[in-house]
């Protein structure tokens, strides 16, 4: 290598190539002929099983939603209290069908699930197994400890990940002396 080529970037390690190449080694394995196979049919195996789930999801959501009109014909008619809990559990787990659906309408858009919404839907589904212990009138204290803990990581963990997707957003342009083209 001369002295010349020595303070060139790359230089030395790709001499005898032809400019502009590429190197083979590091080169990805989606680079390759077969790479590039792979992730189209990869690719397509996700956008086929998300799409399956969406429709099996909203499916669902029609079946609870039906459901919970036959819980509420009978809590009227019955005004029992295990009605009344069928009801408000019903009621939870729409909601919850309703965040998973979200998440993967979300994935559609964007194919990709944040973090926040992870955190949304496993918060709601421990709460709904809190209310579950709460209505059936549970008096273990120890897992009542645990899913407060469960809880507050939950919530501790989504507002790590708010604030931080917060702090990676771009500032909005402020309307200063320097924006307005004055001196």
């Amino acid at each position: 290598m001369t002295e010349q080529d020595q303070g060139r970037p790359g230089a030395g390690a790709g001499e005898g190539r032809r400019p502009g190449a590429t190197p083979t080694r590091g080169m990805g394995y989606t680079r390759t002929p077969l790479g590039h196979l792979v992730d189209a049919f990869a690719t397509r195996a996700i956008g086929i099983i998300v799409n399956v789930l969406v429709v099996l999801t909203v499916g669902l959501l029609v079946w609870a939603v039906i459901a919970l009109g036959f819980v509420i014909a009978d809590t009227v008619q019955q005004r029992d209290a295990t009605a009344i809990k069928s009801l408000i559990l019903g009621i939870l787990t729409i909601f919850i069908i309703i965040e998973i659906f979200d998440l993967f309408r979300e994935y559609l858009r964007s194919a990709h699930i944040k973090v926040t919404n992870l955190a949304e839907v496993s918060l709601a589904v421990v709460l709904r197994e809190l209310w579950l212990l709460l209505l059936e009138g549970s008096t273990d204290w120890k897992l009542y400890l645990s899913l407060a803990a469960v809880v507050a990581s939950l919530g501790g963990f989504w507002w790590l990940a708010t604030r931080q997707s917060g702090a990676d957003a771009p500032e909005a342009p402020t309307a200063g002396p320097d924006r307005l083209g004055a001196p």
